[in-house]
C-alpha cells in the first residue's frame, strides 16, 4: 500500500495538484500514531481551528482534517484554498461519517482516481516519515513570476492617481495577495499607504512589502483623518462591517479594494455584485480586475474542481453581469413545467449540480454549509421547478423550503426572554423573542429560505406560480403559516407584496455583503395564525412609524413596507400596552435597545403616562436622539462606554415600567 501512495502522491505532485487522501483508523492508537507524526510535520489539524476565517489568506503544505469531531464544509473550502500544489490534504473519517450524505456528495465530485483509500495506519505513518524530504521543493520560497491577468492587474494599478478606486476579486488561489504584496513593493506616487484587513496576520504578506505602510484594522477607518494623496488598501473587503463601508466610500484619496469570491461565508460574490455599484456613486473612476489563473496550484486540480462542483461555486457569471450587465434575453419557457418537492439527496449528482449552481448564482450568501444543511437535515426540502421537453430536462427554478417548529412551551419561553437561541428555527424564534409571542412558537411554519429563477426567465410569473405551489403543499401537509426573510430591496418587497404575503418584522442593522436591513413577511395558513399574525403586523405599523430616529431603514422603503402592511393605526390604549411590554422586557434584559427604542419615542412623542415628567427625561431623550448608537449615548451622557450606557438605560426603564 505504500507503493501505492507513493505513487498516487508523485502523479499529483508532478502536474502540481493538490493530493487527497481518505484514511480510516482502525482504532484509537492507530489514530494517535498518525497524529503524532502529523504534529511532527506541523501540519494543520482544520477541526481543531476555532475560527478558519484566521487562517485564510495564508500557505500550507498539509492539512488533516478528522471528520468525526466536526465537519463544516465552508471551513473544508475554505482552507483546501491555503492549500499548495503538491500538497496533502488528509481526511480521517469512521463509517458512520462516511455516511453523511454531504460527504458523500463531495466525495463523488472526485474522479475515482483522483484520490486515494488508506486503511492501513501503519503504513500512512511510514510514508508519512518521507514526507519532509517529499516537500523540500514545495516548502522552498517561491518567487512572484507574474501570469498575463497578473500582469494586466499590475499595469492597471500602476496607473492609480487621485481619487479613483479599483477591485480585484478572484476565487482563492489566484494569487490576488501576492500580486498586491509585489505592486506595493514598486514607486509609489502617495503620502501616505494605509492596509486594512481582517487582521494583521493577514496582512503581513502586504506589510512586508510595504514596511512605511500604516495598518489599519478595520474598525478604526471610520474614525482615521486621510488626506487626498493617501491609497488606502482593503484586503478582503467583504468582511469589512458597515461603518468600514461608508469610510471606504467616502475615502478621499486612491481606494483598492480586494476580496476573495468564495471566502467568509461567502459574502465575497454578494460584496462585489452590491458594492460595485454603489462605489461607482461614489468615485469618478472605478476599475474591476478580475484573476482566472491558479497560482497556488495548476490548472486542473481535482480539489479545487470537486469543491466547484459539490457546492455549486463556479463560475463567476452573476459577479461578472453584475458589473457589465450584457443584454437581456428573458424566454418563456417551452414544454411542461413540473413542481417536485423532494429532500435534496434523492436528486442524482447532476441535478444537485444544476440545482446548487441556480441557488449559488441567484443568492450572493449560499455557502457550502447551505448545500451541507440542504443534504443532511431532513426537515429541509427543495421545490424544483423543472421544464421538461422531449428531449431535455432543464432547472427552471429552485426554491429552498425549511420546517421550522412547533417549540416546546417551557423552551419557548426561555427564547422569548433572550436565554436560549434555537438553530435552524429563525421564524418560531423570531416570533418568541422580538415579537414576544411565544403562541406563535408553539405553531408549525414553513420557511422560504431561498427562492431562485434562471435568469433567462424571470419576469414570466414561475416565482409567483412556485409561491402558490408551496402554499397548497404546506396546507395539505398540515402547517400553520408560511414565512421568509430577506433583504428589504424595493424589487423584493413588491414581489411579496403582490403574492399576498405581508411584513411582520423589520431588522435594525444592515448586512455588510447586501447593505439592506432584513424583513419577515408571512402568509398565514389557518384562523388562528392570521389572527396572531395580523398582531404582529400591527405592531410593525406602529413601529415604523418611529424609526426616523434609528436612521437604519431608508425612507423610501419605509414608505414601501407601510403601504405593504394596509393597516389602519392600533388604538392608543393598545399601544402603550406594547410600550409596557417591550420596555419592561428591556428593563430585564430580555430584549435588545434597538427593538425598545420606537416604542420609546411614541412614549414621549405623545407623554405616555406623563413620561416627559420623569427625572430622567434628558437620558431618554438623548437615547432617542442617538439612534440608538449606545457608543453615542455614553458620550452625550458622559459615560463610561455603551456597557454603562445601556445598564443605566434597563435601570431607568425599570423603574419606569414599574410606576406603569
Amino acid at each position: 500500500m505504500t507503493a501505492a501512495l507513493s505513487t498516487y502522491y508523485s502523479q499529483q505532485a508532478a502536474r502540481q495538484h493538490r493530493a487527497v487522501v481518505f484514511w480510516f483508523p482502525e482504532n484509537k492508537a492507530s489514530l494517535e500514531l498518525v497524529e503524532q507524526q502529523l504534529q511532527k510535520l506541523q501540519a494543520v489539524f482544520v477541526h481543531q481551528v476555532a475560527n478558519f476565517r484566521t487562517l485564510l489568506g495564508t500557505e500550507h503544505t498539509l492539512l488533516y482534517y478528522r471528520l468525526d469531531t466536526s465537519w463544516n464544509a465552508n471551513a473544508l473550502v475554505g482552507l483546501t484554498g491555503t492549500l499548495q500544489g503538491a500538497g496533502l490534504l488528509l481526511i480521517a473519517l469512521d463509517q458512520e461519517t462516511a455516511d453523511i450524505p454531504s460527504l458523500q456528495h463531495w466525495q463523488g465530485s472526485f474522479p475515482s482516481e483522483q484520490t486515494f483509500h488508506c486503511r492501513s495506519s501503519k503504513e500512512l505513518v511510514q510514508w508519512l516519515q518521507g514526507w519532509p524530504i517529499q516537500q523540500t521543493a514545495a516548502q522552498a520560497p517561491r518567487p512572484f513570476i507574474a501570469n498575463h491577468m497578473q500582469r494586466q492587474a499590475l499595469k492597471q494599478l500602476q496607473q492609480l492617481e487621485g481619487r479613483q478606486a479599483l477591485v480585484l476579486y478572484a476565487p482563492r488561489g489566484r494569487g490576488k495577495t501576492a500580486t498586491l504584496a509585489h505592486w506595493l513593493g514598486m514607486p509609489y506616487p502617495f503620502t501616505r499607504r494605509f492596509i486594512c484587513a481582517p487582521s494583521k496576520l493577514q496582512a503581513a504578506p502586504l506589510l512586508a512589502k510595504a514596511p512605511d505602510a500604516i495598518f489599519l484594522p478595520p474598525d478604526q477607518l471610520a474614525t482615521h483623518g486621510f488626506n487626498k494623496q493617501d491609497l488606502l488598501l482593503i484586503d478582503e473587503a467583504a468582511t469589512l462591517p458597515m461603518p468600514g463601508q461608508n469610510a471606504a466610500l467616502t475615502f478621499p484619496g486612491c481606494l483598492v479594494l480586494a476580496t476573495t469570491t468564495e471566502g467568509y461565508e461567502y459574502a465575497g460574490r454578494g460584496f462585489i455584485i452590491r458594492f460595485v455599484h454603489v462605489l461607482k456613486e461614489h468615485f469618478p473612476s472605478l476599475y474591476t480586475i478580475y484573476l482566472e489563473q491558479p497560482m497556488r496550484w495548476q490548472q486542473g486540480d481535482a480539489l479545487e474542481r470537486a469543491n466547484n462542483l459539490a457546492f455549486g461555486l463556479y463560475p463567476n457569471d452573476q459577479v461578472h453581469t453584475s458589473i457589465r450587465p450584457p443584454e437581456s434575453h428573458a424566454t418563456e419557457a417551452t414544454g411542461t413545467v413540473e413542481y417536485v418537492f423532494s429532500h435534496c439527496h434523492k436528486y442524482s449528482h447532476a441535478e444537485r449540480f444544476a440545482i446548487f449552481r441556480l441557488l449559488v448564482e441567484a443568492h450572493y450568501q449560499t455557502s457550502p454549509n447551505d448545500i451541507q444543511r440542504l443534504l443532511d437535515d431532513p426537515s429541509q426540502r427543495l421545490l424544483v421547478q423543472w421544464q421538461v421537453t422531449t428531449d431535455t430536462k432543464q432547472v427552471l427554478g429552485v426554491t429552498w423550503l425549511s420546517a421550522e417548529g412547533p417549540i416546546e412551551k417551557s423552551l419557548a419561553s426561555s427564547v422569548a426572554r433572550g436565554k436560549r437561541r434555537l438553530p435552524g428555527q429563525l421564524l418560531p424564534q423570531a416570533y418568541a423573542y422580538y415579537g414576544k409571542s411565544p403562541a406563535l412558537a408553539a405553531l408549525r411554519h414553513l420557511r422560504v429560505v431561498r427562492i431562485a429563477v434562471a435568469s433567462k426567465y424571470q419576469g414570466f410569473g414561475y416565482g409567483s406560480a412556485a409561491l402558490a405551489a408551496i402554499t397548497k403543499w404546506a396546507q395539505k401537509h398540515g402547517f400553520d403559516a408560511l414565512g421568509t426573510s430577506f433583504g428589504i430591496s424595493p424589487e423584493l418587497l413588491s414581489f411579496w407584496d403582490k403574492n399576498n404575503w405581508f411584513p411582520v418584522r423589520v431588522g435594525h442593522k444592515p448586512d455588510p455583503a447586501s447593505r439592506l436591513p432584513s424583513a419577515i413577511f408571512v402568509h398565514p395558513l389557518t384562523a388562528y395564525s392570521r389572527t396572531e399574525l395580523l398582531r404582529l403586523r400591527q405592531y410593525l405599523h406602529c413601529e415604523l412609524a418611529f424609526r426616523q430616529h434609528s436612521k437604519t431603514l431608508p425612507a423610501h422603503v419605509s414608505k414601501q413596507l407601510l403601504a405593504a402592511i394596509h393597516q389602519t393605526p392600533m388604538p392608543d390604549k393598545a399601544r402603550q400596552r406594547r410600550w409596557q411590554e417591550l420596555g419592561s422586557a428591556f428593563a430585564q434584559g430580555e430584549l435588545n435597545f434597538l427593538d425598545y427604542l420606537p416604542w420609546l419615542t411614541a412614549a414621549l412623542t405623545f407623554n405616555w403616562n406623563k413620561v416627559t415628567s420623569s427625572p430622567h427625561l434628558h437620558v431618554l431623550q438623548s437615547a432617542v436622539e442617538s439612534g440608538g448608537d449606545l457608543s453615542v449615548l455614553a458620550n452625550t451622557i458622559q459615560l463610561k462606554g455603551k456597557k454603562e450606557a445601556l445598564s443605566t438605560l434597563r435601570t431607568i426603564c425599570t423603574s419606569l415600567h414599574q410606576q406603569v
